[in-house]
């Protein structure tokens, strides 16, 4: 790529695009993925003894709600069915909430599918569903004899819906896709901002010139460029800046939470700006930067140290 089509790359929005794209890619899926776990898996009216990854259901009663032992804690669990089978249950509060809903919006007429992954009846279970089925009905109709006729030898958990869950995931992304695509719209219009501000005070064919240079140092990769009286960068936003007005440089590694997210040439300038002007990951290169720009200003003072430090607020205390 020659130099001159920088300040025209530097227009173009890339990252939005490539977000954007990602973004309406992850919530595809989120939508595709929804709509599938509504109907995915087998019918567990065809085997109610094996356990399945995803069966689906469709009951015809409101659900009765029991509680027993299931991994050391008190859990709720449902009895449900429709005028053939009948089913152990178990729901989350949300997902009863909404078929008590659908119950009392319906009501003859009412009919939910519900899709799951099964898991084998345990004794808890089968000892507590059975009392709360007889419970219901006034009378003793299920006992440990006839058990299996009724329930199987499985139970239908229903906040274990992989397609929901597939879903779901590639709903966080596609939020978080959109957020870093906020963050690159925000960013492209203070880019934009910048460049015009620059062209403005230096005119585009000046800043063209010292671009298309022969003894221009191009480090394209982080968006560096060292002309002979400019460093020019558009890795962040979009800076120009004169080496002589340059005061003290040093790298910053930034980090969220212990991740690194980047390392920055951070530029202290003698008019009291100090501002992130490259980022990258390859320290050495970013060192090479340093120096290169040192030769072109070697009273530039190098590296983050208390002296700098003091000698950076001294000048601007003396050049108010």
């Amino acid at each position: 790529m020659k130099q001159k089509n920088v300040l025209e790359t530097t227009k173009r929005p890339y990252g939005i695009i490539l977000f954007a794209a990602l973004t309406f890619i992850f919530l595809l899926f989120a939508f595709i993925f929804s709509k599938m776990s509504l109907v995915e898996g087998r019918s567990f009216d065809d085997d109610k003894n094996t356990i399945y990854n995803t069966v689906n259901i469709d009951i015809t009663s409101l659900p009765i709600a029991f509680e027993t032992i299931a991994k050391g804690e008190n859990q709720t669990f449902y009895i449900a069915g429709n005028n053939e089978n009948k089913y152990i249950l178990k729901l989350n509060e949300k997902q009863y909430k909404k078929i008590e809903e659908e119950y009392e919006k319906s009501g003859a007429d009412f009919k939910y599918h519900i899709v799951g992954r099964t898991y084998p009846i345990f004794d808890n279970l089968e000892k507590a569903s059975q009392n709360a089925y007889n419970d219901d009905k006034g009378e003793e109709i299920i006992t440990s004899l006839n058990y299996e006729e009724y329930f199987g030898q499985a139970y239908i958990d229903g906040t274990e819906n992989m397609g929901m869950i597939i879903g779901g995931v590639f709903s966080i992304l596609g939020c978080v896709m959109a957020v870093v695509v906020l963050i690159c719209i925000i960013e492209y219009i203070h880019t934009i901002i910048k460049l015009n501000q620059a062209i403005k005070e230096y005119g585009k064919e000046r800043l063209e010139e010292q671009l298309n240079d022969s003894e221009t140092i191009s480090y394209q990769n982080v968006g560096a460029y060292l002309t002979k009286q400019y460093l020019i960068s558009n890795s962040i936003d979009f800076k120009v800046i004169s080496y002589d007005n340059i005061f003290w440089m040093y790298l910053l590694n930034k980090r969220i939470n212990f991740i690194s997210i980047g390392i920055f040439i951070m530029i202290a300038t003698k008019d009291g700006k100090c501002q992130p002007v490259v980022c990258g990951r390859n320290k050495k290169m970013l060192e090479k930067i340093m120096i290169e720009i040192c030769e072109k200003n070697p009273t530039i003072r190098l590296g983050y140290t208390k002296e700098n430090q003091k000698s950076y607020k001294d000048y601007l205390r003396q050049n108010k």
